[in-house]
């Protein structure tokens, strides 16, 4: 087959082409091309630019037009539409549009957190059942969701999902702390109950007995006749009582709280049985029947209440319901014994003030009224201590004109001395009044004794007595003593004898005040505080001639010529003591 195109063969010539540079269009294709790539990115950066402020531009639009909270109140309550702002179909309108659904919703969420706390804020002031607070949450979620569903269900649906978790949450709380309170408040009417069975009803029970129906032999219309009377309790009772109770029981209530309240229940039984024992013995008519018949087991000659107290009770507590009797008999008796105590008491007391009255008239300078007061105290006496009486009216007969001597007899004089001298005077007033109808003491003697027992009778002033003697360590009685005792013995006379002046001279006289500021004093100095102050005193009135002319020329019952005579009497009434071995000379 003939080739169809002939094949030219080289002839070994080279051919010389000219050569044609390109670079200038290489570099002009490339600058052209990088241009156009430059002008797409900075079109790209435009748009993205662009793109990104519609987006900002966008949500800031739709979050401040985003609807009020009045607004989306009034939406829900209405059920009526929204206008958001926004649209599907630019940048500017996407972003201002989810903008606006983000603000609504968290709008919405804060108003339905808002309604939810004050739904169950309200629940438990009203106490609201749990499932009427799950319905209204329920409606809150619901009311407010259905503005967002015209508009975006996607929204919707989540805000559904959110709203409904912090509900549940709300309603759990709720649920759990009703619980707990209905717990409580059950567990405390149950309590409030038992207790008034316990306090009122109880005791009411045992002592009223029961109306029981009791057949008689008689019949009427073929049926038999009952009569109704009052009958003891029975265990069955008290049993029936206490077992409706504990039915009552809350649920939450724990064994050990029942078993707390069956003991306490059972005391209660005992403690009211005791109660109407006690109370029937120590208030009844005749205390020793009452506690004889219990004691010897006749019941029933006793009231109904004591019947009842010992029915309900078993074993031991039998023996302790006679305990309960034979102790308020024993109070009887000592609320007896206290009465007769007291009535002693009282009419020691009468016949003391009869005692000092008597005396106060034996001091009476005129004769015939000192007579006159001295019987009328007498015919008291004679209720008081029949025997004082008599005493009285035989002293009387010895010397009916009341004249008295005018030197106290020395041994009489030294027995009331000692007895001075002991922490209790063993000596009264009537003895005293005795001895100077008799004449073995004189007036002064008399008088100056007189007060000084009303002194020791006043307890304040024998208490800061007291406290001197012991802090002297001195005895209750000093016979047989060591020379130190005596001579703190002395300084004791010396106490006895400054406070008894200070009693009767100063009308605010305070024992314990006196004794406070005087103690040291006397302990230290004795008989020299003493002899200085009466000292000082006389010096006042330069010579004891020249006070008894003052005396003599003071109007009498003037508060003036009182108090020069008891001036005159402190300083006699120390010179005349025989411990007194300084004597006061002006």
């Amino acid at each position: 087959m003939a080739e169809r195109y002939k094949r030219y063969e080289s002839k070994g010539l080279a051919l010389k082409m000219p050569t044609v540079d390109f670079t200038f269009e290489k570099n002009r294709s490339n600058n052209l091309s990088n241009l156009s790539s430059n002008l797409d990115r900075m079109a790209q950066t435009f748009y993205s630019n662009a793109v990104q402020t519609a987006k900002i531009e966008g949500a800031e639009y739709g979050a401040l037009n985003a609807p009020t909270e009045q607004q989306l109140l009034d939406a829900s309550e209405d059920n009526t539409e929204l206008d958001f702002v926004g649209n599907k179909d630019t940048v500017f309108g996407r972003y201002a549009r989810t903008a606006t659904l983000e603000a609504t919703s968290d709008r919405l969420t804060v108003l339905a957190k808002q309604a939810m706390s004050k739904i169950t804020l309200e629940g438990r002031t009203n106490a609201t059942d749990p499932s009427e607070i799950a319905k209204e949450l329920d409606s809150v979620t619901s009311g407010l969701s259905d503005v967002l569903d015209n508009e975006s269900p996607v929204t919707s649906k989540k805000f559904k999902a959110t709203l409904g978790l912090y509900a549940n949450a709300e309603y759990k709380t709720y649920a759990s702390k009703y619980i707990t309170d209905q717990q409580l408040h059950n567990k405390t009417i149950w309590t409030l109950e038992f207790d008034n069975i316990v306090n009122i009803a109880l005791p009411k029970l045992i002592e009223a007995g029961l109306v029981a129906n009791i057949p008689t032999d008689t019949t009427k219309d073929g049926k038999t006749v009952y009569k109704s009377e009052k009958v003891a309790i029975t265990p069955n009772v008290i049993n029936s009582v206490k077992s409706n109770h504990l039915r009552k029981m809350p649920p939450s209530t724990t064994p050990a709280e029942i078993l707390a309240r069956s003991v306490q229940f059972d005391k209660a039984v005992l403690q009211s049985a005791k109660d109407i024992v006690h109370e029937a013995v120590f208030k009844g008519e005749n205390p020793y029947i009452t506690l004889s018949r219990i004691q010897n087991g006749k019941l029933d000659k006793l009231p109904l209440a004591v019947q009842s107290a010992f029915s309900v009770v078993a074993g031991e507590d039998k023996m302790l319901l006679k305990k309960v009797a034979r102790d308020a008999y024993d109070e009887v008796e000592a609320r007896e014994m206290t009465k007769i105590s007291n009535a002693n008491t009282k009419r020691d007391e009468f016949t003391r003030i009869v005692e000092i009255n008597a005396s106060s008239a034996l001091l009476i300078n005129d004769r015939p009224e000192a007579l006159k007061r001295y019987q009328a105290q007498m015919l008291l006496m004679k209720n008081l201590d029949p025997k004082k009486h008599k005493e009285m009216v035989e002293v009387l007969k010895e010397n009916p004109d009341l004249k008295y001597q005018t030197y106290s007899d020395g041994g009489t004089f030294d027995k009331i001395t000692l007895k001075f001298s002991a922490l209790n005077v063993d000596l009264s007033q009537h003895e005293l009044n005795t001895y100077l109808q008799t004449g073995k003491l004189n007036k002064n003697d008399f008088e100056d004794f007189t007060k000084k027992l009303s002194a020791r009778s006043d307890k304040e002033f024998t208490r800061a007595l007291g406290f001197a003697r012991s802090q002297l360590q001195i005895p209750t009685s000093f016979i047989q003593m060591g020379d130190k005792t005596n001579a703190n013995v002395k300084v004791l006379k010396t106490i006895e004898e400054g406070m008894f002046r200070a009693r009767r001279d100063d009308k605010d006289f305070k024992a314990s005040v006196w004794m406070d500021n005087n103690f040291e004093a006397y302990r230290t100095k004795g008989k020299e505080t003493e002899f200085k102050a009466i000292k000082e005193l006389a010096k006042n009135y330069l010579s004891k001639q020249n006070l008894n002319n003052l005396i003599n020329r003071a109007e009498n019952g003037s508060t003036y010529k009182q108090m020069l005579v008891d001036v005159n009497t402190k300083i006699e009434t120390y010179n005349n003591n025989p411990i007194n071995i300084d004597k006061v000379t002006f």
